[in-house]
């Protein structure tokens, strides 16, 4: 995992939802595809998979969605697997939030610095 890739979770959740709001009918978009299922070891989310496949839309848009739901889920499994609960609270007020380390360090009682220097150690220990 890296930083470059945590920081486009906010695009990536942004992504899903446009299109969601476009392509697939208010029935199915209540369907939470960011927390899979877990059938068999294998992440899926059979209601989504199914409803999305009987739509009649671009396929490469289905693709797509497939894709960014599959990142999202391994930006989200990454950052709710930090056991180290400072490090979890910053990765998750700045990539699921979007708050700059100004904001995260009211929150912490850490400079925004600190914040920073210490999110980007973890993340460059884990690699």
């Amino acid at each position: 995992m890296t930083l470059e890739r945590l920081e486009n979770y906010y695009i990536i959740a942004n992504q899903i939802e446009a299109i969601r709001m476009e392509y697939i009918p208010s029935y199915i978009s209540a369907v939470d595809t960011s927390k899979p299922s877990v059938q068999s070891s294998n992440l899926s989310d059979v209601t989504c998979d199914t409803a999305l496949e009987q739509l009649d839309i671009n396929p490469a848009i289905k693709e797509e969605y497939k894709r960014l739901i599959n990142e999202l889920s391994e930006l989200n499994k990454f950052i709710f697997s930090i056991n180290d609960e400072l490090i979890k609270a910053i990765a998750v007020r700045r990539f699921c939030l979007r708050q700059s380390y100004r904001e995260i360090s009211k929150g912490t009682h850490y400079s925004g610095k600190q914040c920073s220097r210490m999110l980007k150690e973890y993340v460059s220990n884990v690699q």
